[in-house]
């Protein structure tokens, strides 16, 4: 535990110093980094093997304080282990990090490509299906039909040209038959999908108890927003567990900011209005000139912190990573699909923004926020500015390219070396607890990590978080902007080396015209 204490000592930002792919990047080196290679493999091993384990424990407290005394380590742990056998000597450290990037590139490229896929065949019969509910609208009140519909990823442009050549007596129809599945389809118009989610929603009201704690519950009093009028959702599929509040007014805004949440994000977040907070704020502060509309973004389930299930799954990320790379294509084909977009990602959000720019996506303006990072095979994008807001001991530092195989673990860290601007978010100094850390065994690391759990959170937050308010909103606002290398003093002076060439993945051109 001395070698913690002595190197908690340091700012959290230099605890992995030569992370992931930035440690690749200096093998072309080999005898300028051979010593600092080894301290900062071997002598700060015990570090990040404690605090990994500790980020999962903590993690799991916080998000459910009935398993406080449950050893939630099971990712961690395995994390922990590969990175504690790989690095018994810098040499064997740097040969299993080379490793694990070419395996964990190519294994992830090849799995984002197979969840991606779907039958042109299954496409052309949900097509019909879809098709059958002009004349017959029962057809789609079965909820086997609105699966089978929604997991065939029809395009955007497809389900706009059908939809518009309907009646509005057939779309009304249609809506009273399958107000979700109207409410979730990519390529309904903005103003048609919420009308139904309303719908939806009202119906999901109606089916409350009339009294009792059940009817004043922070859901059926939400949902009732949504009834009035007063709350507008893109998407909302509770079976699905899928869930876009768009905040703004989309018919005047000229600005469109996507915020997606990270681990622990449930339905309930937008439930109790938590999780709209960052981007109300960006959309009450937007200029006049310039109005901002933005999309509170979660369909699917996201990690939770759990036994079996935590954000160092990757897989997770490539599966959520689909669903978002469809919800842009969707946006692509709406009223506000030309203007200029920014992502603005938080923790495990990260890797599955990733995911989407793999997959064809393409964000004028890229933020994360305590990010996570991207799985291995991910590239920037040469007409995209990518910002990352990250606190120096913010806990996601300490994972910074840990990868075990193509299962745990994100390769390509949100940082300069890989094309991210690198911006201060001005959070709470340590000066208050750096006295409590230093203190011997288990509780100084603990105090640590809980600081840095408590900058993660509130990096995206509309709280305490005025540096980080400030920055986003300029972001947005300067999104789509010509840019050049000289504009920030940050930006990298040469195009950022991928780590793999990319598989042959269909582009966002390329699937609008299908």
């Amino acid at each position: 535990m001395h070698s913690i204490d002595v190197a908690l000592r340091r700012n959290a930002s230099d605890v992995l110093s030569v992370p992931g792919n930035a440690l690749l990047s200096a093998l072309r080196h080999p005898s300028a980094v051979l010593v600092g290679a080894r301290f900062v493999v071997v002598r700060r091993m015990p570090l990040v093997i404690a605090v990994v384990l500790m980020i999962q424990l903590l993690g799991g407290v916080i998000a459910d304080p009935t398993r406080a005394a449950a050893p939630v380590i099971s990712t961690a742990a395995a994390l922990a282990g590969v990175v504690s056998n790989g690095a018994t000597t810098a040499g064997a450290a740097v040969t299993a990090v080379s490793t694990v990037n070419a395996a964990a590139s190519a294994a992830a490229l090849q799995s984002i490509a197979v969840a991606a896929h779907v039958d042109e065949a299954e496409q052309q019969s949900a097509y019909v299906l879809l098709d059958s509910a002009r004349v017959t609208p029962a057809v789609v009140s079965n909820p086997h039909a609105v699966d089978r519909i929604l997991d065939a990823a029809l395009p955007a442009t497809r389900v706009a040209a059908w939809w518009g050549s309907l009646s509005t007596t057939e779309r009304a129809d249609i809506v009273t038959a399958s107000p979700t599945l109207v409410g979730n389809l990519d390529g309904v118009p903005l103003a048609d999908r919420v009308s139904a989610n309303r719908e939806s929603a009202s119906r999901a009201l109606a089916a409350y108890p009339r009294s009792g704690s059940e009817l004043a519950s922070d859901e059926a009093t939400y949902l009732a927003r949504v009834a009035s009028g007063n709350v507008s959702l893109y998407a909302f599929d509770v079976s699905r567990d899928a869930i876009v509040e768009m905040v703004g007014d989309a018919t005047t805004a000229t600005r469109t900011l996507i915020f997606t949440p990270g681990t622990t994000a449930t339905l309930a977040d937008f439930y109790d209005g938590s999780m709209q907070s960052l981007a109300q704020w960006e959309v009450e502060h937007a200029t006049s000139a310039e109005p901002t509309v933005a999309f509170v973004y979660k369909i699917g389930s996201f990690p939770q912190w759990s036994v079996s299930d935590g954000p160092f799954d990757n897989h997770r990320s490539i599966t959520l990573g689909v669903l978002f790379d469809r919800f842009n294509e969707g946006l692509d084909a709406t009223a506000v699909g030309d203007l200029a977009r920014t992502s603005v990602e938080h923790s495990f959000g990260s890797s599955i923004g990733g995911v989407a720019e793999t997959l064809g996506t393409r964000f004028d303006t890229r933020i994360v926020l305590g990010g996570v990072g991207m799985l291995a095979g991910w590239q920037p994008s040469a007409s995209t500015r990518y910002v990352a807001y990250v606190a120096g001991n913010d806990v996601t530092r300490y994972i910074y390219g840990l990868v075990e195989g193509d299962t745990l673990g994100y390769a390509v860290a949100p940082s300069a070396a890989n094309g991210f601007e690198q911006e201060d978010p001005e959070l709470q100094s340590d000066a208050w607890y750096l006295p409590l850390r230093l203190l011997s065994g288990i509780l100084g690391p603990a105090i640590e990590v809980a600081q840095g759990f408590i900058n993660h959170n509130r990096v995206a937050s509309a709280s305490d978080n005025a540096a980080v308010l400030r920055g986003v909103l300029a972001d947005v606002g300067s999104a789509g902007e010509t840019r050049t290398a000289s504009d920030h003093d940050d930006a990298p002076s040469a195009p950022v080396t991928p780590h793999v060439d990319l598989m042959a993945l269909p582009s966002r051109e390329l699937r609008s015209e299908q």
